[in-house]
């Protein structure tokens, strides 16, 4: 059975669908696939509408993204392998914990800096959110 999907949303992301970028499903237990065939998209000066067709071919449940969903493993993957690289170059690498998420998960303050600079005075803070209306 085929199904059109039509969401509409206020994240303006018709140019990134423009450069081949595609929502993914997932059936089951089973990996991430980028849909078959361009999205079709439309814009307006309030939202952004995103369409696409979807071919059930069985019982199990199918779950749906905009794009590949990073999850907090991929996360916890990506500083393991920065503390990695610290470690063999000598480079100072601390972690600590500044509070946690909703879900109970740790928001990490990573501080990465070279032996020698680190009383150096020069400071960059970085801070990440995934949505822009996170801000406090």
């Amino acid at each position: 059975r085929e199904i059109v999907l039509h969401v509409k949303t206020v994240n303006m992301q018709n140019k990134l669908y423009g450069h081949d970028m595609r929502p993914v499903f997932k059936k089951g237990a089973g990996p991430w696939s980028r849909i078959g065939g361009r999205p079709q998209t439309a814009a307006t000066a309030t939202h952004f509408v995103i369409t696409w067709r979807h071919t059930f071919d069985g019982d199990e449940p199918v779950r749906f993204a905009f794009t590949y969903p990073y999850s907090y493993s991929d996360l916890e993957g990506y500083i393991q392998g920065w503390e990695a690289r610290a470690k063999r170059h000598s480079i100072t690498f601390e972690r600590s914990v500044l509070g946690k998420s909703l879900e109970g998960r740790d928001l990490d303050l990573l501080h990465i800096t070279c032996p020698k600079k680190r009383d150096s005075g020069k400071r960059i803070a970085l801070v990440c959110r995934s949505h822009l209306y996170h801000l406090p």
